[in-house]
């Protein structure tokens, strides 16, 4: 259905009225959003910024991104998403996807860390337990041994998995 007059018209006077200092559109075909006289604008992204009482479309800014004064952030359309831009850190916030990727690697990766502690924790037992009697390693040996295994079942994440890179 046609909703333009009421998406554009209808709830920016709406959102006027109740003080929205930002507001964003998005229509991921590039043929719906309209002005206020049913132009298309022929965009995907369009924002409106409250001044004086009313609202003045968003200019995009030098790399064509549309700063948000109230986010401190930059949106555009990337890969046929919204995506926002950290102009303190240079970077995109990540995605959901983005998230649940680091999520899984990050459960994966302890899952090996916990894996490495509990054989590191076995060997020293055993060592222990046959240590007085078949001239294996001493008390303190094993207890040497179970720290470094620890330590060598510890891999911190890379600081270039750290960063966000964009899409």
């Amino acid at each position: 259905p046609n909703t333009w007059r009421r998406d554009v018209v209808d709830k920016r006077e709406l959102y006027r009225q109740l003080g929205v200092r930002e507001y964003w559109m998005f229509d991921e075909t590039g043929r719906r959003l309209r002005d206020d006289f049913g132009r298309r604008l022929g965009v995907r992204l369009v924002g409106y910024r409250l001044h004086n009482g009313q609202y003045k479309r968003v200019p995009a800014n030098e790399s064509g991104r549309l700063p948000s004064k109230v986010l401190g952030l930059e949106i555009c359309v990337r890969d046929d998403l919204v995506r926002f831009f950290d102009p303190e850190t240079g970077s995109y916030l990540p995605t959901f996807s983005e998230l649940r990727a680091r999520v899984d690697a990050a459960e994966s990766q302890a899952a090996k860390e916990r894996v490495g502690r509990e054989v590191a924790e076995q060997q020293a037992a055993a060592a222990l337990a046959s240590g007085g009697s078949t001239g294996g390693p001493t008390a303190g040996q094993a207890r040497l041994t179970l720290h470094l295994s620890a330590q060598l079942a510890y891999q911190p994440p890379s600081s270039s998995s750290a960063k966000n890179t964009p899409r």
